[in-house]
């Protein structure tokens, strides 16, 4: 399948000081991260484990809009730093999915889809449901409740 255009911000600009394995091995994972002078949430909004023999799991939570784009970066450069992998991307805690929650999802895609990959989009809610289903993204990921 083709590419999704969309996109989060700039990915060079979250640097994560956890150590990324390499390449298939065993288990890598992001913490979230902020700009200077922005204060993290009480807790993470977007955490992302890679499991060798599952692939990704990310799990994003609250409201995924423009104060979460450090962690979104943070989360697609560490899927980027390795080869493709299928991902699973747990909505279920989402409360509003605003355009860069979007094109991060789109860009997640884009990267499995290149090694053969599929994201699976699990548990959003109604209105996250819609945006989905608006922007066509029911077409090209699988979306279970």
């Amino acid at each position: 399948m083709g590419n999704i255009a969309g996109g989060s911000g700039n990915a060079a600009s979250a640097v994560s000081d956890t150590p990324l394995t390499p390449r298939g091995r065993t288990e890598a994972s992001t913490e979230p991260m902020t700009k200077p002078g922005i204060h993290a949430a009480a807790a993470p909004q977007v955490t992302c484990h890679l499991n060798a023999d599952e692939g990704w799991r990310i799990e994003l939570r609250g409201d995924i809009d423009m104060t979460t784009g450090p962690e979104l970066d943070a989360a697609l450069a560490a899927v980027n730093a390795v080869d493709p992998a299928d991902i699973l991307v747990d909505l279920t805690a989402v409360e509003f999915l605003a355009s860069n929650g979007l094109g991060f999802l789109a860009q997640l895609r884009n990267h499995a889809d290149a090694g053969g990959h599929t994201v699976t989009l699990h548990g959003p809610d109604r209105a996250a449901r819609r945006a989905l289903t608006l922007m066509g993204f029911d077409h090209v990921f699988t979306i279970t409740d």
